[in-house]
C-alpha cells in the first residue's frame, strides 16, 4: 500500500509524498510550503512554486521565508502563475484534467532530463477550486495526476485556502494520500494494482464530501469490476455502502471492497448488497481467509484473528444481547444517538463502552438503558431520559 496518512507537517514526505492541505492564514500556508521546497531541493528535485500572481510577486514570497531566500539563486526552484501551470479549457477558468496531466507528466520528463531527481510543485490550488465547475474538473486533476504520481517521481504540495472554499476545500483535499490535520476523515487516493484506496473513517458528518468525491471520481475509474484497496479504512456505514451500491447498479458495475476489518466485515454479514461485495486480501500472508461472503461463518473466520473487537463491535453485541435486537437494529441505534448528540460513532461506543462493566451476558434492560442515558445527557448536557437511544427512529424500545 502506498504511505499515507495525516500528518502535522509538510516536512519529511520523502522521497515524495502527494499532500492536500486546508489554511486559513496565509502564514501557515508559507511555512508548509517551505518545509515541502526544502525536502525537495535536499533530494536534487526540481521545485515549482505556483500561486495565483505575477512570476515577481511569487518570487517575492518566496524570497520572505528565511529558510529559501538564499536558495533561489541556485536554481532548481521555478515560480509560475497558477494560469500557467494548468490548461484549461478554452475561454474559462475551468481546468481541463485530462490536458492538464499531460503537460505535468511532461514537465516530469524535462526535470528528469534535466538531471534533476524528480519534481514536486508547491501549489495554492484555491483559485481554480472557488466554483463546483471548478471543483469538478479539478477533482478530476488530483484523481488522474495522483494515479501519475503513484509510478512517477513527483509529488506535490496542493493547499486550499478553507476560509474562501469552505467545503469545498475538504472535497479536494480527501484526493491525497496525505493530508493535514484539519482535513476529512476519510482519504480516496491511487493504489496501484486497485481502482483506488478508501482509508481512515467515512461517518455521517464525511458522508456529502465522499458521496461528491465518488461521483466525479466514478467515471475516471474504468473497469466494469472496481476494485477498492479498504484495508485501511477503519470505519464506513451502511449508508455510505449504499451509495456505492447505488452508484454501481446505476452503471451495471461490480464493486469489490477489499478489507479484513471488522466494521465492514459484520455490516456484510446482515445487509443484502447487490453490485458491491466484500473480499477479504490475500497478499498478506497472515491473512487466513481468502474471501468472505455474506454469510455468518466467513465472518466467524475474520472475528477470530481480530485480537480484539473494536468499541463499536462490542457495544452493538451489547444492544443486541440485552434487548434482543439484531446486528443492524443495534448499529441503527449507536447511528441515532451519535447523530442525536453530534459525536463521532466510535466516540460514542467508547463511552458507552466505559459506561458498561462485565460481558453482554451479565448486562441487564434496565443497567443498558440507563448506561445509554448517561452517556446521552453526558454528550449533550441534556436531562431528558431516552428511549434505548432510539428517539424517533421507530427501532425497538428497550
Amino acid at each position: 500500500m502506498r504511505p499515507h496518512g495525516v500528518v502535522a507537517s509538510a516536512a519529511g514526505l520523502v522521497p515524495f509524498g502527494h499532500l492536500g492541505w486546508g489554511y486559513r492564514a496565509r502564514a501557515q500556508f508559507l511555512t508548509r510550503a517551505a518545509e515541502y521546497l526544502l525536502d525537495g531541493r535536499r533530494l536534487n528535485q526540481w521545485v515549482d512554486y505556483v500561486g495565483a500572481g505575477s512570476r515577481d510577486q511569487l518570487r517575492a514570497e518566496l524570497a520572505a521565508m528565511p529558510t529559501i531566500a538564499d536558495l533561489l539563486d541556485s536554481g532548481g526552484i521555478g515560480v509560475t502563475p497558477v494560469t500557467e501551470f494548468y490548461t484549461f479549457r478554452p475561454g474559462s477558468d475551468v481546468v481541463d484534467p485530462e490536458r492538464a496531466v499531460a503537460q505535468r507528466v511532461e514537465a516530469v520528463g524535462k526535470a528528469l532530463a534535466d538531471g534533476y531527481s524528480g519534481l514536486r510543485a508547491i501549489v495554492d490550488c484555491t483559485a481554480v477550486a472557488h466554483t463546483p465547475a471548478q471543483r469538478d474538473a479539478f477533482a478530476c486533476f488530483e484523481f488522474l495526476i495522483d494515479q501519475q504520481m503513484a509510478v512517477l517521481p513527483v509529488s506535490a504540495l496542493c493547499a486550499y485556502d478553507t476560509s474562501r472554499l469552505r467545503e469545498g476545500a475538504g472535497e479536494l483535499m480527501c484526493l491525497h494520500p496525505y493530508v493535514g490535520q484539519h482535513a476529512p476523515g476519510f482519504r480516496l487516493y491511487a493504489a496501484p494494482g486497485s481502482s483506488f484506496a478508501l482509508t481512515g473513517e467515512i461517518d455521517a458528518a464525511s458522508e456529502p464530501t465522499f458521496a461528491a468525491a465518488l461521483h466525479r471520481t466514478w467515471p475516471l475509474t474504468g473497469d466494469d469490476t472496481l476494485v477498492i484497496d479498504a484495508r485501511e479504512l477503519s470505519f464506513i456505514s451502511h449508508r455510505q455502502l449504499d451509495i456505492l451500491d447505488r452508484c454501481a447498479r446505476s452503471d451495471n458495475r461490480i464493486v469489490v471492497l477489499r478489507t479484513d476489518q471488522p466494521v465492514p466485515a459484520r455490516l456484510f454479514s446482515v445487509l443484502d448488497f447487490t453490485n458491491v461485495r466484500l473480499e477479504v486480501p490475500t497478499d498478506d500472508p497472515g491473512d487466513r481467509v481468502s474471501k468472505l461472503g455474506r454469510g455468518s461463518a466467513g465472518l466467524a473466520q475474520v472475528e477470530q484473528h481480530t485480537p480484539a473487537k473494536p468499541a463499536i463491535e462490542q457495544v452493538k453485541g451489547v444492544l443486541m444481547y440485552g434487548f434482543g435486537w439484531s446486528a443492524q437494529e443495534a448499529f441503527d441505534a449507536l447511528v441515532t444517538l451519535s447523530q442525536d448528540t453530534n459525536t463521532k460513532l466510535r466516540d460514542v461506543a467508547a463511552q458507552l463502552l466505559s459506561q458498561l462493566t462485565g460481558p453482554a451476558s451479565q448486562q441487564s434492560r434496565r443497567g443498558i438503558h440507563e448506561a445509554i442515558t448517561t452517556v446521552r445527557d453526558r454528550l449533550r448536557g441534556d436531562q431528558t431520559p431516552v428511549d434505548g437511544a432510539r428517539g424517533d427512529s421507530g427501532g425497538r424500545q428497550p
